[in-house]
């Protein structure tokens, strides 16, 4: 969630949709592929409705992956390859989240 300020107007913009699941789903291919498809139905909805880039991070357990909504296909493009490790690869993580942050 940002907030911006045009003017006197100030209005939100929801950019981001963390979807979780149980450290015991890692290895659960079952898990990552609902996890996704939870955004799939979350992320059309954020607001503003107008075109602007939307991010999901699946995070299954201590294992993460970020991904881009694509509004026109209705899919999801990864940013990166595989799953991301939130103790081993951090700074990964932390560069992704600076990355949407500033492209959102």
């Amino acid at each position: 969630l940002h907030f911006i300020q045009q003017g006197k107007q100030c209005y939100e913009v929801q950019f981001l949709v963390v979807q979780a699941k149980a450290p015991r789903k890692e290895t659960q291919d079952s898990a990552w592929e609902g996890a996704k498809a939870q955004l799939l139905d979350y992320l059309p909805h954020l607001e503003p409705k107008r075109k602007r880039p939307r991010y999901g991070i699946v995070a299954v357990g201590k294992w993460a992956q970020f991904v881009l909504f694509d509004e026109d296909s209705r899919q999801l493009t990864a940013l990166h390859d595989g799953h991301l490790h939130v103790e081993r690869q951090c700074q990964d993580i932390q560069d992704l989240l600076v990355y949407v942050r500033e492209n959102h």
